[in-house]
């Protein structure tokens, strides 16, 4: 009768055969981790055979050769204490801590030596295991050290897991801790019953488990194609950083992407995307990725393997998408990495390429302008730290900037303007503050922070008895869309008791060019408690005159650009003058900005416009400057 219980030994073997099988024929993608995982798979399925043998042949050691016997008991000794070290290895490149790498490495090679020496030598100095003279299998003096080194390296595990929490998620963190803790209690049975082999059934079971947490596959794949995904892309860039290869990659981005969506439907373009996915994967293998629905990246390894990659894709993009009923066209855009310098960390690699795709105009992107970009990138994360920061902290000021009345010739409105001046960046250029939070998202708050400033200003400072009849607040097209905006804006009115007279909100043409519906239910709600609107930067975007018509307007700010261009040219002179009179005829009253000298003024008031503003008059103020500044020209009026 047989000493041991291999029947758990069989289930781990069965087990374990059948995930490397389901790995081969779903081609996994190759990873440091996954290659590890498969090597740890491999360990358990010939440590379990091995000890299934040995089984039999401790039992009846006189019917086998002692070398045999040797080999089957210390090869599954080695094998089955080797699993712990590559589990943590393979806990390791999964919490992808660069700095320990090296550490954890070298910790595994050093218990591997210990094991390989301890074991596979025992049959000369039987310190782990031996045969006795009468064969009996018997344990050597360190024996027990087996299960010192795997309570340390079952420990190093939960250490790198609380080091690294952050870089897994809820169940890959229950399904690895239940792998150690089971691998852990099997260790203890082994212990006390060493007849009961359970420790290959428990990891294997557990290997189903954590190829279902971490290496599915479908982890790796756009959707329901076989083309990879941009996780896959990640682990290119890191994989390819570790082992030092160059490359360079062409990226591509869909046009149209947006148009088609909205015209033919969600459904038709994600399978529009599919096909382009299926494309790329049967075409360039392993070295397509699709980045993002719209964007693509294609993995190159020379010059003219950057032609060819560009070729291809433009020749397939010749012929029209048929999906369905539906056919279109689609046209792409294209940036070329020539060679990316592994000098960079995988994060501001894998980030550049997001970040060129929104914001870079250039198709050839080389390496010495690589660091442009990152500098470009890291300003950009700068500033939006600093508008979240001045959210938090309320560290937005309001600068006023007066405009004239040119028939009284007094000050009877100003343009609230945002100002942000951070600790460490200093002074940011309003443009780029009111970009980034836009993109963000940032500039409903924003807007919400400036209008109450701008109510508590006018409350606390009266400058109604200062000539300011009403200032002007810009609206942003995101506020526009904001459903709760007219009601916000009206609870903050009625909080510092302003007369919704007081107040010229500002749309620019982009806003109307979005969703009419959405702004305008919220211009006819405000329109209704009496606030007015107007047009900014008129003529630098891209809306038409229909919504003068349509749209309850009753100023239009006409943008600076038009007129510097026309004191220098006098076809922009037409324009502006046509423009001007356009308007007038609609009975519009016109601003217009960016006046700076007497030139400019006599070319405006020959053409009748009504309001002045620039740095003719004042520049962008601060409040107590603002009021100093009013207080000023009332004293001067008055003595004239």
């Amino acid at each position: 009768m047989l000493k041991y219980d291999y029947q758990y030994d069989i289930a781990a073997f069965v087990i374990t055969v059948i995930l490397i099988g389901i790995i081969k024929l779903r081609k996994s993608y190759r990873t440091r981790s996954t290659n590890i995982f498969v090597i740890l798979l491999e360990s358990i399925l010939l440590a379990s055979f091995f000890d299934a043998i040995s089984c039999y042949t401790i039992t009846y050691p006189n019917e086998v050769p002692l070398w045999l016997n040797y080999l089957v008991s210390l090869g599954y000794l080695f094998l089955y204490n080797e699993c712990s070290v590559l589990f943590l290895l393979y806990i390791d490149s999964r919490a992808k801590i660069g700095k320990i790498r090296n550490l954890v490495d070298g910790m595994g090679v050093a218990i591997t030596l210990f094991y390989a020496i301890t074991i596979f030598l025992s049959p000369f100095t039987h310190w782990i295991a031996y045969f006795d003279e009468s064969l009996e299998y018997r344990h050597g003096p360190l024996f027990l050290a087996l299960y010192f080194f795997a309570f340390g390296t079952f420990l190093a595990e939960f250490v790198l897991f609380a080091v690294a929490r952050k870089n897994f998620n809820r169940y890959q963190i229950y399904t690895s801790v239940a792998l150690i803790l089971s691998v852990g209690v099997s260790v203890i049975a082994s212990m006390i019953s060493p007849r009961l082999l359970i420790g290959h059934m428990f990891m294997a079971l557990s290997m189903v488990f954590v190829y279902i947490a971490y290496e599915n596959p479908a982890h790796y794949m756009y959707k329901e194609t076989t083309c990879l995904n941009r996780r896959a892309f990640t682990e290119m860039i890191r994989r390819r950083k570790i082992d030092n290869w160059s490359f360079g990659f062409v990226e591509f981005t869909i046009l149209d992407y947006d148009y088609i969506r909205h015209n033919h439907g969600i459904d038709v373009m994600d399978k529009a995307t599919s096909m382009i996915a299926e494309f790329l994967s049967r075409t360039f293998k392993s070295n397509a990725y699709v980045l993002a629905d719209d964007k693509y990246a294609i993995l190159v390894f020379s010059k003219a393997g950057i032609e060819k990659a560009k070729q291809l894709v433009r020749e397939f993009f010749v012929m029209p998408f048929e999906v369905g009923n539906d056919e279109f066209r689609m046209n792409v855009s294209f940036i070329e990495f020539e060679w990316v310098d592994l000098s960079l960390d995988v994060d501001e690699i894998e980030s550049l390429v997001g970040y060129n795709m929104t914001h870079s105009d250039k198709e050839v992107i080389e390496i010495e302008e690589v660091y442009t970009i990152i500098e470009k990138k890291q300003r950009r994360e700068q500033i939006l730290h600093a508008i979240k920061n001045a959210i938090d902290n309320d560290g937005f000021e309001v600068y006023y900037q007066p405009i004239c009345e040119r028939e009284s010739g007094k000050f009877h409105s100003a343009e609230a303007l945002i100002r942000l001046i951070d600790p460490e960046l200093g002074f940011i250029n309003p443009e780029e503050l009111i970009t980034l939070a836009e993109e963000s998202g940032y500039i409903n708050k924003i807007g919400e922070m400036v209008f109450r400033k701008v109510c508590a200003f006018m409350r606390d400072c009266k400058v109604q008895e200062l000539g300011i009849s009403y200032i002007e607040v810009n609206l942003s097209p995101r506020q526009c869309m904001e459903p709760s905006l007219a009601a916000v804006f009206q609870s903050i009115m009625s909080i510092y008791n302003i007369e919704p007279g007081w107040i010229n909100l500002e749309i620019t043409e982009t806003a109307q060019t979005s969703d009419n519906s959405y702004w305008r239910r919220n211009v006819e709600s405000l329109r209704r408690l009496g606030v007015e609107f107007s047009i900014d930067d008129y003529g630098s975007g891209f809306a038409s005159a229909e919504y003068l018509i349509r749209f309850p307007i009753s100023i239009v700010k006409i943008d600076k650009s038009i007129l510097w261009s026309a004191m220098k040219d006098e076809a922009a002179m037409v324009v502006l003058t046509n423009t001007i009179r356009m308007l007038k005829e609609l009975g519009k009253k016109i601003v217009v900005e960016g006046v700076e000298d007497e030139d400019m003024i006599k070319v405006l008031d020959d053409n009748g416009v009504d309001y002045h503003q620039g740095y003719y008059y004042s520049k962008p103020l601060p409040p107590e400057d603002f009021l100093n500044f009013l207080r000023e020209k009332t004293k001067k009026e008055e003595k004239e």
